[in-house]
């Protein structure tokens, strides 16, 4: 009998129904060229858009621009006329709304100072940030929690993870992308007992709750529906090879699975 997966009777019944993967974070009037965070609209790597295609051939793209910026694993997000794109400058971590029209930098956000690449990886961000109704969400390696006004640059709120929650960074820095998930914004921040993963309020950024003793790790939370239950499911970097668990994104309290992974890198 394979071992490593632990359910509850609740937990039981709803993996004996259907389920249905990832739940969209956009609203029914979303721009279908928007890819709003980490892996995309529906977390799957995967855009609709009738019109990118045409004919019976290969699909083509005509390149409108280019603009030169610096190194980062952070992934552009788009909400279907301006991208916001996380890198480096040299020495610090920058976050620009750029115009998908001309390629323009319409405003730009200090979020810290650089991390520099180990083991021959490039400097800056990992992290993708996440876009709201009007805010954006991001989260720099030095462990800065950021919300700012998506439409001007202008900062709403800021958390210092490390200082204020007591967060773990790994060797390549943090590299958890901030989950959006209604009225929070769930964050793995491996902040000791109790810390592993918490909900901020994305209004203010005060911490909602906190639930797990796990330490850092490099995934990122993602939302899964089961039945009539949300759950995330955050990597456990504490055992190797590693583990997988859910947890209600409304209050953080009760983990109704968990099981072993070959690995704690990927998302799952």
């Amino acid at each position: 009998m394979r071992r490593g997966i632990r359910l509850d009777p609740v937990a039981a019944a709803i993996l004996l129904a259907l389920t249905a993967p990832v739940v969209a974070q956009q609203g029914p009037d979303a721009d279908p060229r928007a890819w709003p965070q980490f892996l995309g609209t529906d977390s799957n790597l995967t855009v609709v858009a009738p019109s990118f295609a045409r004919g019976t051939g290969v699909p083509t793209a005509e390149v409108r621009w280019r603009r030169p910026i610096g190194p980062g694993y952070s992934q552009p997000v788009i909400d279907g006329q301006r991208a916001y794109v996380a890198f480096s400058d040299g020495s610090r971590v920058r976050l620009q709304m750029i115009s998908l029209e001309s390629g323009e930098p319409l405003w730009d956000y200090d979020i810290g100072e650089t991390w520099r690449g180990v083991d021959g990886s490039d400097d800056g961000p990992i992290a993708t940030p996440t876009l709201g109704d009007g805010f954006i969400v991001g989260l720099g390696p030095r462990g800065q929690l950021f919300s700012l006004d998506s439409a001007t640059g202008e900062e709403r709120w800021r958390v210092d993870l490390p200082a204020e929650h007591g967060a773990e960074i790994g060797v390549y820095g943090v590299g958890t992308s901030p989950l959006l998930v209604d009225d929070r914004v769930i964050v793995q921040y491996a902040g000791g007992t109790g810390k592993s993963i918490g909900a901020f309020a994305a209004d203010d950024g005060r911490l909602l709750w906190s639930s797990g003793d796990d330490t850092v790790s490099m995934q990122s939370p993602l939302l899964v529906k089961l039945v009539a239950f949300a759950r995330y499911c955050p990597s456990r970097a504490r055992r190797w090879p590693g583990s997988t668990r859910s947890t209600a994104p409304s209050s953080g309290a009760r983990s109704i699975w968990s099981a072993r992974t070959p690995t704690a890198i990927p998302s799952p």
